[in-house]
């Protein structure tokens, strides 16, 4: 009897053992450095091209904006004369009190949209390299893809898969021809929410 229940605790024993290292097979991880795979494919020189374009056609956008408040600002000097009454000095000064408001609004809209642009080509980079970097994942039987970082303590070599997610990328390269989606760094490519909008200028008689 005492054999017997022995060998249900030592079974329980192994089957528990057993269900332990299978959840940890299940919970390892693996790593990629994305700064490298970027230096790599040279998507850190294409990004930093693309945004500083883009970031370019939005402050030419901004120079026109304010030639052409200070042109409202001189026709409406010009109008008054010399001769100008109370009232008119007063509106040829809240005009320019709005023009010089305005032009700092524009600034602090091109400051915002070209850290929109840049996070926006950076979350691209990484749904490119998450869609290589899965397969491979799997292939080490790894539920999670870690980014290297600060919040990394410690990890073992044969646990970073940056250098299989290099040369997988360059394959795929390879085969098409052509390179990865937004290495492209024509100003003319910029996407939708870019710096280049329309709508980040501030119109000059709001």
């Amino acid at each position: 009897m005492r054999i017997f229940t022995f060998g249900i605790i030592v079974a329980v024993a192994v089957l528990s053992c057993g269900c332990n290292r299978q959840e940890a097979a299940t919970a390892s991880a693996v790593l990629v450095d994305l700064d490298a795979v970027a230096r790599a494919m040279g998507r850190d020189r294409a990004i930093d091209k693309r945004v500083e374009q883009a970031t370019q056609a939005l402050n030419t956008r901004l120079l026109e904006a304010a030639a052409n408040m200070e042109k409202e600002l001189k026709r409406q000097q010009t109008e008054i004369g010399t001769n100008a009454t109370d009232q008119q000095r007063a509106k040829v000064r809240q005009t320019a009190q709005k023009i010089q408001e305005n032009i700092q609004n524009n600034k602090e809209i091109a400051a915002q949209a070209r850290q929109r642009f840049q996070l926006e080509e950076i979350q691209r980079f990484r749904s490119e390299v998450k869609v290589v970097a899965a397969p491979i994942a799997e292939k080490h039987r790894a539920s999670m893809i870690l980014l290297a970082g600060n919040d990394v303590l410690w990890f073992k070599p044969s646990a970073d898969i940056t250098a299989t997610v290099i040369a997988e990328m360059r394959s795929q390269i390879g085969t098409s021809g052509q390179p990865s989606p937004g290495t492209q760094t024509n100003a003319t490519n910029s996407v939708e929410g870019s710096p280049t909008d329309k709508d980040a200028v501030t119109n000059t008689n709001r």
